[in-house]
């Protein structure tokens, strides 16, 4: 089914197949489009919902760059346990 397409498209736009386009494509369409956004709309989250999520990925991403910096400071420090000659103390 070509895209946007209105009464002025019936047997001038051509589908995939090769037909023409058809008023009954155009109202199968039409019913599929708006079955298609009342399936959507019924799964939708919450307001709170979303503001939670997006909270939440905010906190996970402050804790990996927290993480992430603890990291490449604890590379940096120096192991107590070997005295640099390559042998354990």
């Amino acid at each position: 089914m070509p895209a946007h397409c209105t009464g002025s498209h019936i047997g001038v736009r051509q589908l995939s197949n090769g037909d023409s386009l058809a008023a009954t494509d155009l109202k199968g369409n039409a019913v599929v489009d708006k079955l298609a956004k009342e399936a959507a709309g019924a799964d939708r989250l919450s307001r709170q919902q979303r503001k939670m999520v997006s909270d939440l990925s905010e906190t996970v991403a402050a804790i990996a760059r927290w993480l992430g910096q603890v990291t490449h400071l604890a590379n940096g420090m120096p192991d107590p346990a070997w005295d640099g000659s390559g042998k354990q103390k």
